[in-house]
């Protein structure tokens, strides 16, 4: 469960308030990784600047490695 790999660059838009953003984990191999028991969190940036910082994710298909994050402001 340590595997790390480079960070992912997600592109959104200005006024996705309320649109919910779905994550589709993997490992390197491309298999879903695992999401049992885990918690997760989400921390974007902007130029640098944190926009998100440690927002809780909500795990919507753990053995399928599908995790959610619906940004509220």
């Amino acid at each position: 469960m340590s595997e790390r790999s480079a960070r992912p660059t997600i592109v959104t838009y200005v006024g996705a308030t309320g649109r919910t953003l779905t994550f589709n984990i993997k490992t390197s191999t491309g298999a879903a990784y695992a999401l049992t028991g885990l918690t997760l969190t989400l921390r974007a940036t902007l130029n640098g600047t944190a926009k998100i910082n440690a927002a809780t994710m909500t795990v919507t298909d753990a053995a399928g490695g599908i995790a959610t994050y619906t940004p509220s402001s």
